[in-house]
Order: C-alpha cells, then sequence, then structure tokens
C-alpha cells in the first residue's frame, strides 16, 4: 500500500505479550493509544429494574454523535479513530432531558460482534453497558467483544463487574503514509479526568523511530 492509492495511514491493533511489537516499530508504525478487550461468551443479568433504552442510530443522531466524539477523542488521534468504522448502524442512548450520553459502533461478524463505545464521563452507571450487550441481536450464538479505548478510562471502572471470559491488553499501532505536520516537543490533548487516568494524552511522533 502507499499513499498513491489515497491510503493516508495504516492501522493495527496487537497483545501486549505479542513478539510482534519490535517488527512492527521497525516498519514505523507507532503506538497512539491503548484498549482493554473483554470477550463475552455470555450475556449479564439484569437484577435491575433500571434499564437504559439504547435504540439504533438514524441520521438525525449523527450531528450529536459527532460532537460527542470531538470531545471525548483526543483531537490528535481523531483522523485515526473514525466516529464509526462502516456505514452499518449502531446504537445511541439519550438521556431523559434529550442529551446524548453515548454511542455505540457494531459490527458483525462470522465469529463475533465487535462494540465500541463512546460515552460522556457523566455515564458511569454499569447497567448502560450491561443493556447495551442485552439489546444486541443474537447475541447469545456469537461472543461478544467489547472494545475500552484507554482515553475514556471511566469505561473500565463500568465494565469491572462484568462476566467477560477473556479480558486482553492490547496496543494500537498506526503507520502513517503521508508527511505529518511537525508537533511541538511535549505537546498533549486534554481529556475528560477519570480515576485510573492522567489528565492528558502524550502525542506520539509518528516521525520517531525506534533503535
Amino acid at each position: 500500500m502507499n499513499g498513491s492509492w489515497g491510503v493516508r495511514y495504516l492501522l493495527a491493533d496487537l497483545a501486549e505479550e505479542t513478539e510482534l511489537l519490535p517488527a512492527f516499530r521497525r516498519a514505523d508504525f507507532t503506538v497512539w493509544s491503548r484498549q482493554k478487550l473483554l470477550r463475552f461468551t455470555k450475556l449479564p443479568e439484569n437484577k435491575v429494574a433500571k434499564t437504559f433504552k439504547w435504540r439504533p442510530w438514524t441520521n438525525n443522531d449523527i450531528k450529536a454523535m459527532a460532537a460527542l466524539h470531538r470531545a471525548v477523542v483526543p483531537k490528535l488521534f481523531q483522523i485515526i479513530e473514525a466516529p464509526t468504522r462502516q456505514a452499518a448502524i449502531g446504537r445511541v442512548l439519550y438521556d431523559e432531558a434529550g442529551g446524548l450520553l453515548g454511542y455505540a459502533d457494531v459490527a458483525y461478524g462470522p465469529h463475533g460482534i465487535w462494540v465500541q463505545p463512546v460515552l460522556t464521563p457523566q455515564a458511569h452507571d454499569p447497567q448502560i453497558l450491561i443493556d447495551l450487550l442485552l439489546g444486541l441481536g443474537d447475541a447469545l450464538r456469537r461472543p461478544i467483544y467489547l472494545s475500552l479505548r484507554a482515553y475514556q478510562p471511566w469505561l473500565e471502572g463500568m465494565a469491572a463487574d462484568l462476566p467477560a471470559a477473556d479480558i486482553k491488553e492490547m496496543e494500537l499501532l498506526v503507520r502513517y503514509l503521508v508527511l505529518q505536520e511537525e508537533v511541538p516537543q511535549g505537546a498533549a490533548q486534554p481529556v475528560f479526568n477519570g480515576n485510573q487516568s492522567e489528565s492528558s494524552v502524550p502525542v506520539i511522533q509518528a516521525s520517531s523511530k525506534e533503535h
């Protein structure tokens, strides 16, 4: 692949314990973020009366979703982390006042269902994630993979008691195929504070290489 094809960057998700990371670094890949990937082979039990009504998103939700994406995802990484991975319809959740609490990118594959939520820090109730998982069609026949991005540290606390069958720590890598603007040393993008997060996300220069 090269820039003449209109491709601006390549992405890779690697398990932290993999032996392939040095090879990817030599190929000019850099780590831009991290995630926890939770695999569910059974659904959590819904033991409370309180429920959060996730619904499929429509064109009318796109503006609010884009605004939440800009608020949550560090600005320098928004070109990498698109609001949605495909045109397939995901889920949205609003509060009683009509404000968007979050949305979830959902992709159905032959071997599982990928779910990547984007939530405001105010959405801290674990039941939000439980109701999201319970609302996915045919989830009992395929495992669910829930992606918790490191720039949303509140998600990890919300998912702490969910019955995941497997939890993997993942490195998120990018290789740019076009020239990048130079970033000042020590530049950082403020993000929402959380109990398990620093107050900023460091910028990793695309041109840096590990020696």
